[in-house]
């Protein structure tokens, strides 16, 4: 390792990853960004994960040993702990960043100081490395903030953020067992800012392995437990993962009154969103997308009359589905 001071700490923590490690690494230490240590936790693997590491004879690699499992929570925040760069970059063992990855996520930083986090859009590949399909996230801070309080917008191997939050208390929750990354960017973006590259900076690789295969069902209730926390402290108020799952999925709804909780919690919810610090292009689709969920709420519910606020709500907030879903022609309405 060398003795100036490293810009960027790559940090990846692997347990068992022999099948891709030595291309995950591979494609850190061909970056064209060169100025990193790359801090490697080996989580107590009993495959050939230690003999792949320790096969690369670069300077900037930095392995340490868990001598039993700790888990990727735990080993992430173990490897934060040890940084020395002023940005944390994330790297997961079989997965394969591009070359440029690093140099595009560093000068973003550099010229956006308002910014604390950012990630990028990726490519899903197989393990062969063809490729599956491309994934593309919300790219500002305000969509990205509404987006987080649904679902995870920030794909966790790809991220960079500033080793400040870490210093500021910020850590991954070590006593969740998967979607540590979507509470992680879920509580920071509370207070900070977040933002998506739209490159593609990262290929994904899909496989019976992979964290979100082996723990599906522990990561969907959990998945749905971080956005119940989020909405309940955008809006002040405990609410059930029942009605968060109505709020994701309007198809879940199963009676009139539950529709008319989702509908009246997800104004609500818009009215905050307002206050927020956003671009007068972010609040638009924010508020063109709440408009369309409201109105659908009301049709899946047989377009009831007990939702009369939902769809005067909807129609205010988009005169444009008057058009768009009730068949009427621009004519008519002039």
């Amino acid at each position: 390792m060398s003795d100036r001071f490293p810009v960027v700490s790559v940090v990846m923590s692997v347990h068992n990853g022999q099948a891709f490690l030595a291309q995950a690494i591979e494609s850190i230490l061909s970056q064209t960004f060169s100025n990193f240590e790359f801090i490697i936790i080996n989580d107590a693997s009993t495959d050939n994960s230690s003999q792949i590491i320790e096969s690369f004879r670069d300077q900037r690699i930095a392995c340490f040993v868990n001598e039993e499992k700790m888990g990727l929570a735990a080993s992430l925040n173990k490897g934060i702990s040890l940084a020395k760069g002023e940005y944390i970059a994330r790297m997961d063992a079989d997965d394969v960043s591009t070359p440029d990855r690093l140099e595009k996520q560093v000068n973003f930083l550099l010229a956006n100081p308002e910014i604390a986090v950012v990630g990028a859009n990726i490519i899903f590949i197989d393990e062969q490395g063809n490729h599956l399909q491309r994934l593309n996230y919300p790219e500002t801070s305000g969509l990205i903030r509404w987006s987080l309080l649904f679902r995870n917008s920030i794909a966790h191997p790809v991220v960079m953020f500033r080793k400040a939050l870490w210093d500021s208390g910020y850590r991954y929750d070590e006593n969740m067992q998967a979607t540590q990354d979507y509470d992680l960017w879920s509580r920071i973006s509370d207070t900070h800012n977040l933002y998506n590259l739209q490159d593609y900076l990262l290929y994904y690789r899909q496989h019976d392995a992979t964290v979100s295969s082996v723990n599906s069902d522990v990561q969907r209730s959990l998945d749905f437990d971080v956005s119940r926390r989020a909405i309940s402290r955008a809006l002040g108020q405990d609410l059930p993962v029942e009605l968060i799952v109505c709020l994701r999925d309007p198809l879940k709804i199963t009676n009139i009154a539950l529709a008319q909780k989702a509908a009246y919690t997800l104004i609500d919810l818009y009215r905050k969103s307002i206050k927020w610090d956003m671009q007068n292009l972010e609040r638009m689709y924010i508020q063109k997308r709440v408009a369309s969920t409201l109105l659908k709420i009301w049709r899946l519910q047989n377009r009831s009359v007990l939702l009369w606020f939902a769809v005067l709500y909807s129609l205010y907030l988009n005169p444009q589905l008057i058009i768009e879903k009730f068949g009427i022609s621009s004519s008519q309405t002039n």
